[in-house]
């Protein structure tokens, strides 16, 4: 298994590697820690955020606190990880996780954009957007998205 996934690792095919390992987790084979060691080191080649997110799609909150950790001592700016942690944790209820990391997120000043689109019409001037909204329009008037559209006359 380890020589498997590391051939993978080294070619810069992290998601196989995942994929066999938690094929072969399913079929009843528990990884040691030399295996464990493998995956992480395959998927640091192609991203380690590549395994959190993976962590998230199967809710695997033990693995992706481990990851994360490793993850954030390596790079304590990187919000993807905080915000994929806090995920895990606010998809399997664990409200005290989720509130963890995100006051961790507070204390050194590292904050998630609001998201935004932004769509052209197609044969059209018409530009329209959609964006999340914070602060005051949140808070007091309970709006979280706004949607509008601009065109040239």
């Amino acid at each position: 298994m380890e020589l498997y996934d590391h051939g993978f690792g080294t070619h810069g095919h992290g998601e196989k590697a995942l994929k066999t390992f938690l094929e072969i987790e399913k079929g009843g084979v528990t990884p040691n820690g030399s295996t464990f060691i493998c995956v992480l080191s395959t998927c640091t080649h192609s991203g380690m955020g590549a395994l959190l997110s993976a962590c998230k799609t199967h809710s695997n909150l033990e693995l992706g606190k481990i990851v994360a950790k490793r993850i954030i001592e390596r790079d304590p700016e990187d919000i993807g990880s905080y915000v994929i942690l806090s995920n895990i944790y606010t998809a399997q209820e664990r409200w005290d996780g989720m509130e963890k990391v995100r006051k961790i997120m507070v204390v050194y000043g590292i904050r998630k954009e609001a998201g935004s689109s932004l769509v052209q019409f197609v044969n059209s001037d018409m530009w329209c957007f959609l964006e999340n909204v914070s602060g005051w329009l949140k808070n007091n008037m309970g709006i979280t998205n706004l949607f509008f559209c601009l065109s040239p006359t």
